[in-house]
């Protein structure tokens, strides 16, 4: 997703803003120009070209289309709007943009209207305020 940042697990970057150059903890470089195609450490491989899905080692699936759906391996659904942060932890993680719709693993759905305030079955409070980065963790 132009504009999307995702963190694997392991701590595999991707930036898909074209032309973007980022380093991922392990010390790989991400080149994301439009075509570009490259395998990480852990064996994730990102094709950034528009409208294609690739799917990391991890089960973190990544479609570069603005408004694309991310499913992780935790079946936690993920709507990438454009400029979307998301961080995934161990199966948990919460897109953000308002009017987004995130579904635990755990069956906690997370309505991130901005102001709103949810409180998770595991007692986790998230105060959806825009533009706010949340990590659960399980």
């Amino acid at each position: 997703m132009p504009g999307a940042i995702v963190t694997t697990k392991e701590g595999a970057t991707v930036d898909t803003i074209p032309g973007a150059i980022v380093t991922t903890k392990e010390g790989v470089t991400v080149d994301t120009m439009p075509g570009a195609i490259v395998t990480t450490k852990e064996g994730a491989t990102v094709d950034t070209m528009p409208q294609d899905t690739v799917t990391t080692k991890e089960g973190v699936t990544v479609d570069t289309m603005p408004g694309a759906i991310v499913t992780t391996k935790e079946r936690v659904t993920v709507d990438t709007m454009p400029k979307d942060t998301v961080t995934k932890k161990e199966g948990a993680a919460v897109d953000t943009i308002p009017g987004a719709i995130v579904i635990m693993k755990e069956g906690a759905t997370v309505d991130t209207m901005p102001q709103d305030t949810v409180t998770t079955k595991e007692g986790v409070t998230v105060d959806t305020m825009s533009g706010d980065i949340v990590t659960l963790e399980e």
